[in-house]
């Protein structure tokens, strides 16, 4: 970060936010607009306990600073050998860092990191372009039926998480044109008629301003089958209600026991939008998580660690169990109120 900057921003201030992109996009967008190099800081290995996880990283250029391994003293460090290594044009193109964070940076908690640090410049846009659709392939999906009160408020909650939204709504007016690049608005005029173009490892929302649309929307994408996950918002009498309709509709009992409704999770009383939003933010994140298990489960095992993965120096050219709810303590096992969208 220059000087300047350094005087901007602390002049005027500035969030600190995680980056809205994948890396690679992040860098090619940093590359495009500037001829300087940049730094991919990334935690490749982690022992003990750590500010971030393994695949964490940030973006360092003369410009600024892009996303998180943490911060504190760690991320200070890291910015400025990141620095050093943006001015060493001529040096290797890649340092690793190992620290141990009590003894070598006085933090508490104890562990141990190894940065990799990698220096990119224009000639690696061709490579970089090609990245984040093998960046994305894990990540999260969700589909957001739904762009009232409730759902807006959530978009705003979970843009700042890797997972990739579609965001659809027969109001096009209430669906923003100024959205990060992992939400996708979709304006349809009958919502139902694009379930089927969801991914089958989605996970779906559904809180539209109908309950019949709601009720469609639940029924499609039941008889499709093919979903990671599907929560519906309203209170235990909907549920039910919803329930009998499905069976009566000719929805098998186990395919109706994978609707959660309530959604959230438990012991939040509040009916403000962005409460709501917490609450069921919460839960699709012990959703994430449990489908992560269920993948790394499935993985082929390898001789290389996992970070491997993450860290490799590019070569350059020029489902969930049907009863998985998401949480022990959720919405869906205890009494709730009805959401407002």
């Amino acid at each position: 970060m220059s000087s300047s900057d350094n005087e901007t921003n602390a002049a005027a201030g500035h969030w600190l936010r995680p980056m809205r992109m994948d890396w690679p996009r992040a860098l090619v967008r940093i590359l495009e607009a500037s001829a300087a190099p940049a730094v991919r800081v990334v935690v490749a290995e982690v022992k003990g306990s750590a500010p971030r996880e393994p695949g964490a990283c940030m973006l360092v250029s003369e410009s600024g600073a892009e996303g998180t391994i943490g911060g504190g003293h760690l991320e200070w460090e890291a910015m400025r050998a990141a620095h050093e290594l943006l001015a060493d044009v001529d040096g290797p193109a890649v340092r690793v860092w190992s620290v141990i964070l009590g003894r070598e940076l006085s933090q508490c908690c104890g562990g141990s990191v190894q940065l990799r640090l990698e220096r990119f410049t224009r000639a690696d846009l061709p490579f970089l372009r090609h990245v984040p659709d093998v960046v994305a392939k894990g990540r999260p999906t969700l589909w957001l039926h739904g762009a009232g009160h409730v759902g807006q408020a959530l978009i705003r909650v979970i843009s700042d998480l890797p997972v990739d939204v579609t965001w659809v709504d027969s109001r096009p007016q209430l669906l923003p044109a100024d959205l990060p690049e992992n939400i996708h608005a979709l304006a349809v005029s009958e919502p139902v008629s694009v379930v089927a173009a969801a991914p089958m490892n989605a996970c779906h929302l559904v809180m539209t301003h109908d309950h019949a649309v709601d009720y469609s929307l639940c029924r499609a994408i039941l008889e499709r089958g093919e979903f990671a996950w599907l929560g519906l918002i309203g209170s235990n009498s909907k549920a039910a209600k919803f329930r009998s309709r499905l069976a009566r509709d000719g929805i098998s009992p186990e395919r109706i026991a994978r609707l959660v409704c309530p959604i959230g999770i438990g012991r939040i009383d509040s009916k403000w939008p962005a409460a709501i939003a917490i609450a069921v933010a919460a839960q699709l994140l012990q959703v994430f998580e449990s489908m992560a298990v269920v993948a790394s489960s499935h993985a082929v095992v390898t001789a290389e660690p996992a970070a491997s993965a993450l860290t490799t120096e590019p070569q350059r050219a020029g489902s969930l169990p049907e009863s998985l709810c998401g949480s022990t303590d959720c919405a869906n096992c205890a009494p709730s109120h009805e959401h407002v969208r």
